[in-house]
């Protein structure tokens, strides 16, 4: 996520630099601009708009890998062999604390009708936070690129999210999802999936 953000913060002071403006004049040229747009250029600037969420915010890059991995040709077959840079990461992401944190909070999640407890939004959150950063951690100690992580997500989710308890790469694809998305992350703590990461 934090690559994908300074690749796109990079991208947009060279488009700036190139134009021999200042990001306040831009910002004042895109107001000015925005006001103004009708036909093919305004679906330019929406579709444009409508990526921003993804620099900003995990889950919306999540959703946006996912949106482009399904909008290509992608496997859902294991891959004969990871490449080295994924194994590397795989190898040093520590999912101990994330297995603590769900046997840790697995108790409050078995309740007996279909309630959502004001908490959980809350744990869901912390969850998230603890997920970026083992995540992060794992990129920077496995010398990867956040970028070809992304782009090995996004041709390789569907087996990935196939259950495989063998499988790092399969409980990564587990955590990934209920990290993301709240109501999968409630019911992985309400199935009692700790065993299985």
């Amino acid at each position: 996520m934090e690559g994908y953000q300074l690749l796109f913060e990079k991208h947009l002071a060279l488009f700036i630099r190139a134009h021999g403006m200042r990001q306040k004049e831009f910002a004042m040229l895109t107001n000015r601009y925005a006001t103004h747009l009708g036909g093919e250029e305004e679906a330019q600037w929406n579709s444009f708009l409508a990526r921003l969420p993804s620099v900003e915010d995990f889950g919306d890059f999540v959703k946006l890998m996912k949106q482009k991995a399904r909008s290509k040709i992608v496997t859902t077959q294991v891959p004969v062999e990871l490449p080295a840079g994924i194994v590397r990461f795989l190898e040093n992401l520590d999912m101990r604390p994330l297995k603590a944190f769900i046997c840790q909070h697995r108790p409050s999640f078995q309740v007996k009708y279909r309630e959502h407890r004001h908490e959980w939004y809350l744990l869901h959150q912390e969850f998230r936070g603890l997920f970026e950063t083992l995540v992060e951690e794992a990129v920077q100690a496995s010398a990867l690129e956040l970028e070809d992580l992304a782009v090995f997500l996004m041709h390789n989710m569907p087996w990935m999210e196939t259950p495989s308890p063998a499988s790092s790469a399969s409980r990564f694809a587990q955590l990934l999802g209920a990290a993301e998305d709240y109501m999968t992350f409630v019911k992985m703590l309400k199935a009692k999936m700790a065993d299985d990461i």
